[in-house]
């Protein structure tokens, strides 16, 4: 989760959004935080983003 971070930090979102998945396919406790994370702020309308908050089961399909 922290190269998401990095990514985000540079801009890269697209890069973001690929390093949480690989977060997530590597069973990452810490991306339980992601909705209450003001850091990931700018990724939440992105729709990969929220498959991934369904994925995880931090949100319902709307």
């Amino acid at each position: 989760m922290e190269f998401a971070r990095i990514h985000l930090f540079l801009g890269e979102e697209s890069s973001a959004l690929d390093a949480l998945d690989l977060a997530f396919n590597e069973r990452s406790a810490s991306l339980v935080y992601l909705n209450v994370d003001p850091f990931f702020a700018p990724l939440r309308s992105d729709p990969r983003f929220q498959s991934l908050l369904f994925r995880i089961g931090l949100s319902a399909r709307k």
